[in-house]
């Protein structure tokens, strides 16, 4: 996922994000159609270390950003 661009779309239609180690996981999902918990699987990307990284961290700015509303909210 090289541009911020194309970044927002994938996010946007992935339904599944598995790391580059846990490939083997992508194509059986997405060979199967549902995942362990029998949600459909729709996208799948392989993500880089680096790709996994900017994922999980803005994860969890959103966390924060949702717990600061709900903090305000009070």
């Amino acid at each position: 996922m090289g541009s911020e661009k194309f970044q927002r779309v994938a996010e946007k239609v992935a339904t599944h994000f598995v790391r580059l180690e846990d490939g083997v996981r992508a194509f059986e999902l997405a060979a199967k159609g549902v995942d362990e918990e029998g949600k459909p699987v729709a996208k799948v990307i392989v993500l880089s270390g680096q790709e996994e990284e900017k994922k999980k961290k803005k994860e969890e700015e959103e966390e924060e950003e949702e717990e600061e509303e709900e903090g305000c909210g009070r």
